[in-house]
């Protein structure tokens, strides 16, 4: 065992076994990945890949404790794959401690990687002793979640301004901490699936909130300007998408409410569409009557969680 990763925590993570991905181009970036991990976790289970098509393969067969990849300006589609593990399309697992090495600096991409939600980014080049620290530090501890209409992951937020919505934190399982503290995979298995039920029910909510804006920004435009126009037309399209996303959401719940209100909304939408312009302006009233019905009984069947 090396001398760094003794002083990096005793030893008592080198005998654990996990399963890792690590994604690059970079063949010097790999070879000294390995070594690094080797030190760190010795029955490491790597899988190695090049292709961001093999790695999402991958992801849906496996479940991955870590995630590793080295991006650059022409492989932002790897950071992409930790928005879908996140979103929960990829795979059973949306909680892997996910590690980014960054070889482009500049913020408008660093921002782009950021909102894909993974746990920590680091700039390249590689320092061995950096970033076994920080991965001893995610090992122990790891940022609560949130859930936004586009983006799940870490939260970053600092201090909330006055009168902004105060958006739920969510505690989520710790892959690695489960492994070095011998959780068994029953009581992991719960706390994964209480944690993706919590982020599933809170994507749902946000689609409600979104549905009841989109009604509202429609007939308020609809009235002021006297008739439809590109912009308003392109929110009734969204109004029409939102309220069949809440219902694929909530399909297993069979939800009578929701369901009766999603189909009448979605019906008076299309109308909105065929009319051309032409149509009774009390139908956006029942728009946004049933867009509150919907956001009310999520809430309602979604209740907030203390954290």
């Amino acid at each position: 065992m090396s001398i760094l990763s003794k002083s990096i925590d005793g030893g008592s993570s080198y005998f654990i076994k996990i399963k890792a991905m690590l994604i690059s181009k970079n063949v010097h970036f790999i070879q000294e990945l390995q070594d690094i991990i080797s030190q760190k976790y010795e029955h490491t289970e790597l899988y190695i890949t090049d292709n961001v098509n093999d790695a999402f393969a991958s992801f849906k067969e496996n479940q991955y404790d870590l995630v590793i990849s080295e991006i650059g300006k022409d492989d932002f589609a790897f950071a992409q794959l930790c928005k879908g593990i996140r979103d929960g399309k990829i795979g059973e697992h949306p909680f892997p401690i996910v590690e980014f090495f960054l070889n482009q600096p500049d913020p408008d991409f660093i921002r782009r990687v950021v909102d894909c939600g993974p746990d920590d980014i680091l700039l390249m080049p590689l320092v061995p002793p950096q970033f076994l620290t920080r991965l001893e530090y995610l090992s122990q501890s790891r940022m609560p979640f949130v859930v936004t209409l586009n983006y799940t992951g870490p939260t970053r937020r600092k201090t909330a301004r006055p009168g902004s919505e105060v958006i739920p934190e969510i505690t989520v399982p710790n892959p690695l901490a489960a492994k070095i503290k011998r959780l068994g995979d029953l009581s992991f298995r719960r706390e994964l699936e209480h944690a993706s039920n919590r982020i599933g029910a809170l994507k749902v909510q946000r689609l409600g909130v979104q549905l009841h804006w989109l009604a509202k920004m429609v007939r308020d435009r609809v009235l002021k300007i006297g008739g439809t126009d590109n912009a308003t037309l392109s929110h009734v399209g969204d109004l029409i998408l939102v309220a069949k996303a809440i219902s694929t959401g909530i399909s297993r719940l069979q939800n009578r409410s929701i369901e009766n209100n999603t189909r009448s909304l979605s019906a008076a939408a299309k109308a909105i569409l065929a009319a051309r312009g032409e149509f009774d302006v009390a139908i956006l009233g029942d728009i946004v009557e049933s867009s509150e019905r919907i956001m009310t009984e999520l809430m309602r069947i979604f209740p907030a969680e203390a954290e």
